[in-house]
């Protein structure tokens, strides 16, 4: 049986700023918790996920906050699994640095709101005919 990742698409990395273009950005903020320039950034990515059991190595995950609990506890396993950068609310950033993750974070307002661009910067539409 195929799995999915057998059947993903094998994507060159893509420096972050170009992911994140046109994207509402209230913070970006270093390993250490710092704020810190997302242009000046060498984080590249090949994927976004807002699940840690499938993500992979270079990829964005991006951390929801739910109705009981919040996507950052998830985080240290898709870092674990190779998460280069984790994308979250305000909340999830002060629980990333509070975990001391050791990733580097992208605060946005709404991080569900935010999957759907960028994914489509990493896997866009094929051209219609």
């Amino acid at each position: 049986m195929t799995s999915v990742i057998d059947i993903r698409p094998s994507i060159d990395p893509t420096p972050l700023a170009r992911v994140l273009a046109g994207i509402d950005i209230d913070g970006f903020y270093g390993v250490d918790g710092a704020p810190a320039s997302i242009d000046a950034s060498d984080v590249s990515v090949t994927g976004v996920t807002v699940s840690s059991d499938d993500c992979e190595p270079g990829w964005i995950f991006v951390a929801i906050p739910g109705l009981t609990q919040h996507g950052i506890r998830f985080a240290h396993a898709a870092i674990e699994a190779g998460a280069s950068v984790i994308l979250t609310d305000e909340e999830g950033r002060v629980q990333a640095h509070e975990r001391g993750l050791g990733a580097p974070v992208v605060q946005v307002a709404d991080p569900r709101g935010i999957v759907p661009a960028c994914a489509r910067t990493r896997t866009p539409l094929p051209p219609r005919a």
